[in-house]
C-alpha cells in the first residue's frame, strides 16, 4: 500500500486490489474504472482538478530518491510507474533533478520523455532551476534536449538573467552558447 497525497484534507490509499478509499468518508471506487462517488454527475472543471489532483499526487518515494541521487531506485520506479494509473509527476521530478543537481536522475526522466520545458505555477522551468543553482551539467543536459533558454518566469526572469543575479558563469555561458 502506498499513500497518495491528494490534497491536505484526505489521503487516498491505492491498494494492491486496485480499491481505493478516501479516509473519514470510507467512500470506496476502483481506480481504473470509476470516478469517485463525489464526483459522479460532474463534468469538466471539477472532475478535472480532482483527477489533476490525484495524478499529480508527488510521489514522494521517487521525489525523495531523485533528491538522494539514488538513480538505480529512480530507475526503478519510473520503470514501475509505466503500469501505473497513477504515474509521478515527472515535470516536479525534473524540477527536483535540477534543483538538487543530480544529472544521472535528470539523464533517466528525459529517457522516461518528460517534459523538458515544464514550468510550475510560478513560471519557474527546469533550465532556470539548474541555473538558479548553478548546476551546469544538469543546465547542458536540458539544453542538448531543447529547453527553451528565453521562457522567462511569473516575474519576467528568464534562466539568463538568474544565471548572472546568482553568479553562476558557467550556466550563463552555456545559456550564451547555445
Amino acid at each position: 500500500t502506498r499513500i497518495l497525497h491528494a490534497n491536505k484534507f484526505s489521503n487516498i490509499i491505492r491498494s494492491s486490489n486496485s480499491q481505493s478509499r478516501v479516509r473519514g468518508s470510507q467512500r470506496r471506487w476502483q481506480t481504473t474504472h470509476l470516478a469517485p462517488p463525489a464526483l459522479h454527475g460532474m463534468q469538466g472543471a471539477a472532475t478535472d482538478a480532482f483527477l489533476g489532483m490525484c495524478t499529480r499526487y508527488l510521489d514522494y518515494e521517487i521525489l525523495d530518491a531523485i533528491k538522494q541521487g539514488d538513480h538505480d531506485k529512480v530507475a526503478g520506479l519510473l520503470k514501475d510507474a509505466k503500469n501505473s494509473d497513477l504515474p509521478p509527476d515527472l515535470g516536479e521530478c525534473l524540477m527536483r533533478a535540477c534543483r538538487f543537481g543530480q544529472p544521472e536522475c535528470l539523464q533517466l526522466l528525459l529517457a522516461a520523455h518528460a517534459n523538458v520545458n515544464t514550468h510550475g505555477i510560478d513560471g519557474v522551468t527546469p533550465l532556470y532551476t539548474a541555473c538558479r543553482y548553478g548546476h551546469s551539467e544538469c543546465t547542458q543536459l536540458l539544453l542538448a534536449a531543447h529547453a527553451a533558454t528565453d521562457q522567462p518566469d511569473n516575474e519576467g526572469v528568464t534562466p539568463l538573467h538568474v544565471a548572472c543575479g546568482f553568479g553562476h558563469g558557467e550556466c550563463a555561458q552555456l545559456l550564451i552558447t547555445a
